[in-house]
């Protein structure tokens, strides 16, 4: 699932999922209150993991996050932070949040594709190596 308040940036991550496994779906929403009354009301999806952005309107991604962690059917899904925002100042807090990964959002969409095949399989060592960049994702030419 990704959860994000950017039309382009939610297009190109399914995408990528698409690319980094054929047979996986995504789930998307593109607010948090969106994600959580989805989620609520669907306790049959099967997350693999979910993908949210740290800055949206009105409820943050950390206020998300905890809001997530309290849903006793989502305790257990893996949370990844992806977002523009500087990993140094926020990827020990949105752990601590219970996050297992900060991601800030790559610009090339081989990265993304790569990032996702890394959190479909729960490395999230590697996801954290990814090389950082601070641009939104764009298509590469």
């Amino acid at each position: 699932m990704i959860i994000d308040d950017d039309d382009d940036d939610i297009e190109l991550f399914c995408e990528a999922v698409k690319a980094a496994d054929c047979s996986a779906s995504c789930i998307t929403a593109q607010s948090a209150e969106e994600a959580l009354e989805t989620l609520s009301l669907h306790p049959e999806y099967n997350l693999t993991c979910i993908f949210l952005d740290l800055n949206m309107p009105r409820l943050n991604g950390k206020q998300c996050l905890v809001k997530l962690k309290e849903i006793p059917h989502l305790a257990h899904v893996p949370i990844v932070i992806f977002s523009t925002s500087s990993r140094d100042k926020y990827a020990a807090e949105v752990k601590q949040l219970g996050a297992v990964a900060f991601l800030t959002k790559p610009s090339r969409h081989d990265d993304l594709v790569l990032a996702v095949r890394w959190a479909l399989d729960r490395d999230w060592d590697a996801l954290e190596t990814l090389i950082p960049s601070y641009y939104p994702i764009r298509r590469q030419a």
